[in-house]
């Protein structure tokens, strides 16, 4: 019974100590794992938040530019080619020939500009100044969709109520011409309903001028249906909605608001603080509180003035989270209840050596030796199973950190230190991994005899793990090359290739070309959104090529840059754990000035020197490539 009750303590104090160490670590890890994973979710929601209306913004802002570019070209064109002397000497014959010469301009430009439109032009028009001739001259072509494109329509088809009649600055109807001269620049309009167009739509006018004199205002419509469809489409988590608001914060688009309602104005006043946030950058995430929820919203300006907002309530983004926390704290009872009987058993298995070494010191106080051959055995199995564990042991440290510094080895002998077309560049390279293998990595090909096409790309994770994702990512580098030699169009279809390839993994990157040909530098960018350029006399500036990580939208938008480069010009390419240096070397009068890349590479040297010296090591892995034209 004694030795029962001896055999049934040491149990019972095992597998409590064992129960008790799993419950605390459980919880411990659940804990950091909920902080963790609350602050990556909130910077995942924020960036999804700014990321979405910036990606819906530029879709936007690509019509309005073109429509915007096409109309100024007109502009330009009408008043170069109009003959104010002709004018002066026969206004009425003169105004009908010139009619006559712009008509097919007027006509080409709504055509050429029709097809590539998200909402489509309408309408394009050349209106003459009525106070020149005392009638009105109009060129008005109008898109006829369902017959054939693009016809031109008489602006004053009834003789009983003259058109001329309408041409006066406080006719509502007429805002499209008045308020482009009001403001001597061009305007676009908030979305009404066209009469004769029987549609919604937005209308961009410019007035013309040449020697002081107002010639005219030439616009296009555009059909503003295909926007609000694609606003009133918008779904952000399961209630979130987006909505569009005009300069002066009226809400131009919204499920409940209407064009005279206000962000200033509505839930008497208390959303009037957004419009001062909102004013402060181009895009950006808020947090507000209404009148029954709160919420948060993202919002990016357009081109025109426009605001193109998401909101979505608090408690719907943060669902996620608080499922997340349920099933941490379930598991950890889950896992208690699990550990119960492994405990039990491991605490019989250390206790069962420990009692039949008991028996045997009882049996040996009374010079019984019959157990001999019990306790050689136990001794036997003591001596291998240590040296099993020993062993195990050291060939598992071995093995890990001989796989580690291998993987870093054959990382180093893949880096690049000269530029693929020797007589055309040179280049200086910086490769700071924070751990023993870095997550950075660059790669430069040569795809004809003037060109280099490279990247530079950051996965998540170290270790072999990100070894792993760097070469992956670096084949499908190669075989995009195969189908393009554009910067944008790799990044697109890297986009496509790493959702489908490497699941939720994103990978921040700069894609980059130089044609020595056409002396053209290309440089677009996928979450590394700066570089820095230096023409031959030294001033180094920043450049921001915008554009969200690799894989992390389907349909992700992503900026480029042309530069036209001479030789001494420099190129500088960098990922973010070397972001910190350049936070105010690089802006102002006092701008950085250094001679060579060589130079520049000191610099960085240095600078990285000291914040290893200051912050006891390096935080992220710090990657530079600078590439100097000969």
């Amino acid at each position: 019974m004694k030795k029962i009750k001896f055999e049934n303590q040491i149990r019972v104090k095992i597998t409590s100590a064992i129960i008790l160490c799993s419950f605390i670590l459980a919880l411990l890890i659940s804990f950091i794992s909920i902080v963790l994973n609350y602050n990556f979710f909130e910077k995942e929601i924020k960036q999804k938040l700014e990321l979405l209306p910036q990606n819906y913004s530029n879709t936007f802002n690509a019509d309005f530019k073109m429509v915007g570019s096409t109309v100024n070209a007109l502009k330009h064109s009408i008043s170069v080619t109009f003959d104010l002397d002709k004018f002066k000497a026969s206004p009425n014959d003169y105004v009908e020939e010139y009619e006559k010469i712009m008509d097919s301009t007027v006509k080409k430009s709504g055509e050429a500009l029709s097809t590539k439109t998200l909402n489509g032009v309408q309408a394009v028009y050349f209106t003459i100044n009525p106070e020149l001739t005392g009638d009105v001259y109009e060129i008005w072509y109008v898109n006829q969709e369902q017959t054939d494109g693009f016809k031109k329509v008489d602006s004053d088809p009834n003789p009983q109520n003259p058109y001329i009649k309408d041409f006066y600055p406080d006719n509502e109807s007429m805002h499209w011409y008045y308020n482009p001269i009001k403001k001597g620049e061009g305007v676009w309009s908030e979305p009404y309903k066209e009469v004769d167009l029987e549609k919604d739509i937005i209308s961009y006018t410019e007035p013309i001028y040449k020697d002081d004199v107002l010639i005219g205002v030439v616009g296009m419509d555009i059909d503003i249906n295909a926007m609000k469809n694609t606003i009133k489409n918008m779904k952000v988590y399961d209630t979130g909605y987006a909505f569009l608001l005009c300069d002066e914060y009226h809400f131009l688009i919204h499920p409940t608001y209407k064009l005279e309602d206000s962000l200033k104005t509505i839930e008497n006043g208390s959303l009037e603080f957004l419009t001062k946030e909102i004013e402060k950058k181009e895009s950006g995430v808020i947090k507000a509180k209404g009148k029954l929820k709160e919420k948060i919203l993202g919002y990016s300006h357009l081109s025109n003035g426009w605001i193109l907002v998401f909101e979505v309530p608090i408690y719907e983004v943060y669902s996620s989270m608080r499922i997340q926390m349920f099933v941490n704290f379930m598991t950890i009872f889950l896992s208690v209840f699990i550990i119960i009987p492994i405990a039990l058993h491991i605490g019989k298995s250390i206790s069962k050596p420990i009692v039949k070494i008991t028996e045997l010191i009882k049996n040996t106080s009374k010079f019984n030796f019959d157990d001999d051959k019990s306790l050689e055995i136990l001794i036997t199995n003591k001596d291998e199973i240590g040296v099993m564990a020993r062993e195990m042991f050291f060939m598992r440290k071995f093995l890990k950190e001989t796989g580690v510094h291998k993987a870093a080895k054959l990382q180093r002998s893949y880096l690049q230190s000269e530029f693929p077309i020797l007589n055309k560049a040179n280049m200086e390279v910086i490769y700071a991994p924070s751990k023993t293998v870095s997550g950075d990595f660059y790669h430069l090909e040569r795809t004809n005899k003037n060109v280099v096409v490279g990247v530079l790309w950051d996965v998540s994770g170290k270790g072999v793990t990100a070894a792993l994702s760097i070469s992956a990512f670096n084949i499908l580098f190669n075989k995009t090359l195969l189908i393009t030699q554009n910067p944008i169009e790799i990044l697109n279809c890297l986009n496509t290739r790493v959702s489908e390839l490497l699941g939720n993994t994103y990978i921040a990157a700069c894609c980059f070309s130089f044609d020595f040909e056409k002396k053209e530098a290309k440089i677009a960018g996928a979450g590394i959104n700066e570089f820095i350029y230096s023409s031959k006399e030294g001033n180094y500036k920043q450049k921001i090529v915008k554009g969200p990580f690799l894989g992390m939208f389907e349909e992700s938008l992503f900026d480029q840059q042309t530069i036209h480069f001479e030789s001494g010009d420099k190129f500088c390419f960098l990922t973010d754990g070397l972001e910190f240096i350049f936070e105010e070397d690089f802006s102002g009068e006092n701008s950085l000035k250094i001679d060579s890349i060589t130079e520049f590479k000191n610099y960085i040297e240095d600078s990285l020197n000291s914040t290893l010296v200051d912050e006891e090591g390096i935080k992220d892995d710090c990657t530079l490539l600078a590439i100097e034209i000969k």
